[in-house]
């Protein structure tokens, strides 16, 4: 009897981080197969679609707990990072490191859109905005870190791209972090804070 409970907890745990980790597109060993027709369209700001030409131009905002390193075919988090914060009053801006962990733009309105980048294998946490969470959106990003774009069938995914939306906040911190799942492994995590 004890060893059965065992089992359907380990069962339970294993669909749980199964789900967790799972994809809308259809991926087999790191390169898509199917993109249904939801996730081929291009992650929004507002009402036009986010600029994904600043992916490889905007420096590094995050910490991370581990060693740097890319190996295998499935590589851990390199680089997690706040690519853009967007809503109706503050127009969309791309934060670097040079803006000091705060927008420039006064936000303060509804909805407040945050997008998240993450290079490389991982399991994102839930994101706040002093403390609300929001719904979140992804789309799989293939590519090197110079030349990431939203993936195509037969490309290897490097990354995903995380849009949280945000209602009824005007300002505040917003956090995320995730557990990479290869190496180098550790937590990284990022914050802004959004006027």
């Amino acid at each position: 009897m004890k060893n059965a409970k065992l089992v359907k907890l380990a069962l339970t745990a294993a669909t749980l981080l199964t789900c967790h980790s799972s994809f809308a597109a259809d991926i087999e060993a790191g390169v898509v197969k199917r993109i249904p027709e939801h996730e081929r369209q291009p992650l929004m700001a507002g009402g036009s679609p986010l600029d994904l030409s600043k992916l490889a131009i905007n420096p590094v905002v995050s910490t991370a707990e581990g060693k740097m390193g890319i190996q295998g075919a499935a590589p851990g988090i390199s680089e997690f990072r706040i690519y853009a914060v967007q809503s109706r009053l503050g127009g969309t801006e791309y934060p670097t490191l040079y803006t000091g962990g705060i927008t420039r733009n006064d936000h303060g309105g509804n909805p407040i859109q945050v997008f998240v980048l993450q290079y490389g294998y991982g399991n994102p946490t839930t994101a706040t905005l002093n403390g609300v969470t929001g719904p979140a959106y992804r789309r799989t990003l293939c590519g090197t870190p110079t030349f990431l774009h939203y993936c195509n069938v037969g490309e290897t995914v490097t990354g995903w791209l995380y849009q949280y939306d945000f209602y009824n906040q005007s300002s505040g911190i917003f956090t995320v972090g995730a557990y990479s799942i290869g190496y180098p492994y550790g937590y990284w995590s990022t914050t802004i804070y959004v006027r």
